[in-house]
């Protein structure tokens, strides 16, 4: 069937006088029991096609034909699988991509290629990177807290307590004579420091009605050094440079690729300071961080059907915007224990704010535009560590744990808006109360979880330390994250 049973449609519908609360294709898509990111794509479809079939075809260019085209041939589709059409305003519609009735899965599948869905990986992936750039920075001041002199020698590394003892005079055991240099005096641990982090993480995640499902991979590298006025005060700095690969799912399903793959490189670059307090048994820290990064995206498009008018849709479209971000973490605790085992019960806020700008896609007549995306996270967390010190020929190794509930309070679902590139429509011009404009949503975040530490460090002489550490989120409902990381840290 032709163009012809959709201008028909828009005729008997502009007779009409029945308001619409979605446009007739993302009707035909709820009546499927499609999701809502399907219905908000069929309703762009539809706008943007009625606009661009009523506009003279010399008054088109090439690409804007094919997606005229493209747009109707889904229409047409949706009307034809729609299991209770009205057909007082719809007429008879045509299998234009040769679906069987009742193959709605098939025709969702290829919808989703049309629905932009991958761009909502932007930010969440962003949200998990800075959660980690805390866990970094929070080790370090753990490590801090456990050398200064307040409660006796303490030496450890970021992230890790190597041994605790109550004072010089009463090492039982002789472990400070195994540190060497200055770690036997009084003030070993005043002055400059310097520590430095390889990391690597790995994870994925679920697809589900509304987000792609994808693999990643990270890798980064934290420098930082800090200073120590005395046993209570230290503050420092850190620069933390970050590069994720993520890989897109692909899967087939009823004939067509329900998701065609493709993915991102995220590269980042952040400046965190960082300032502890302790006094007694208790601390405080506080941490600042701002950052940048560049976000490379590729979506693969296959949408080769039999009979549809055109040949296959496929390759790629490609896109790079920037982001920013801005966070924040407050942490509380209080150290328990004066041996060689010794443990924190600690909790604190994290914020954090990251905007992503705004940004077109190039490369296929089905390439989306997609508005500023701002995603806020605000969480609650509460911890426990633990650790022992272990004498031995060579140094002092300290295995230790630690595990933190953490509950994010602005677990809402967002939307990113974004429309088709090539759409004629005008950003306000409507057609059955909607605009060409459409709405990504997001799944909610996840609103507890917890985040699991084991690893080992070692106290060797000269104030050298060295420690490797592997973390894991547990409890996220379709994600999950992992990494490892490997330290040392030595004095000025």
């Amino acid at each position: 069937m032709n163009k012809s049973r959709i201008v028909l449609a828009v005729s008997a519908l502009l007779a009409s006088s029945q308001p619409y609360a979605i446009t007739d294709m993302g009707q035909a898509i709820q009546d499927m029991g499609g999701s809502d990111l399907l219905v908000r794509a069929g309703d762009a479809i539809y706008v943007t096609c009625i606009a661009l079939d009523t506009t003279p075809t010399d008054q088109k260019t090439s690409a804007q034909i094919e997606l005229n085209l493209r747009c109707a041939d889904m229409t047409q589709q949706a009307f034809f699988l729609d299991p209770t059409p009205n057909q007082d305003v719809i007429p008879p519609a045509a299998n234009s991509y040769g679906l069987a009735a009742g193959a709605t899965d098939s025709y969702f599948s290829l919808l989703r290629q049309f629905s932009g869905e991958e761009a909502s990986t932007q930010g969440r992936y962003a949200t998990e990177g800075s959660t980690s750039q805390f866990r970094t920075l929070a080790s370090r001041l753990s490590a801090i807290r456990r050398g200064v002199r307040s409660s006796g020698l303490a030496f450890n590394l970021q992230g890790t307590n190597v041994f605790s003892v109550a004072d010089n005079g009463n090492d039982e055991d002789g472990l400070s004579d195994m540190i060497g240099g200055a770690a036997g005096s009084g003030d070993g641990d005043l002055g400059w420091a310097w520590f430095a982090n390889v990391e690597y993480g790995w994870g994925e995640r679920d697809g589900t009605v509304s987000e792609n499902g994808y693999e990643s991979d990270s890798y980064g590298v934290v420098l930082g050094a800090d200073y120590a006025f005395n046993d209570s005060l230290v503050i420092g700095a850190s620069i933390n440079i970050n590069r994720a690969e993520v890989d897109f799912d692909r899967s087939a399903a009823g004939g067509v690729n329900s998701v065609s793959g493709g993915g991102m490189d995220i590269d980042s670059e952040s400046l965190s300071v960082f300032a502890n307090y302790m006094t007694g048994q208790f601390f405080a820290s506080a941490i600042v961080t701002a950052g940048q990064g560049e976000i490379d995206m590729t979506r693969s498009i296959d949408v080769s059907l039999a009979p549809s008018r055109l040949p296959g849709t496929t390759g790629a479209v490609t896109s790079n915007t920037d982001s920013d971000q801005l966070a924040t973490q407050l942490q509380a605790g209080y150290t328990f224990g004066e041996t060689a085992t010794t443990w924190d019960l600690y909790g604190g806020l994290e914020f954090s704010s990251i905007e992503i700008d705004s940004f077109a896609e190039s490369g296929s007549p089905l390439v989306l535009s997609f508005g500023d995306q701002e995603i806020d996270s605000q969480q609650i967390f509460l911890g426990g560590a633990i650790r022992r010190a272990i004498s031995t020929d060579r140094g002092v190794i300290v295995p230790y744990a630690s595990l933190e509930y953490r509950y994010e309070m602005d677990n809402d679902s967002r939307s990113i808006d974004a429309r088709y590139s090539l759409s004629i429509q005008g950003p306000t011009d409507t057609f059955q109360g909607e605009t060409d404009n459409f709405e990504i949503p997001t799944e909610d975040a996840d609103d507890s979880y917890f985040d699991f530490t084991v690893g080992v460090s070692a106290q060797f002489g000269n104030n050298l330390a060295a420690f490797a550490q592997i973390n894991s989120l547990l409890g996220l409902e379709d994600t999950t994250a992992n990494m490892i990381t490997i330290g040392v840290r030595g004095s000025f």
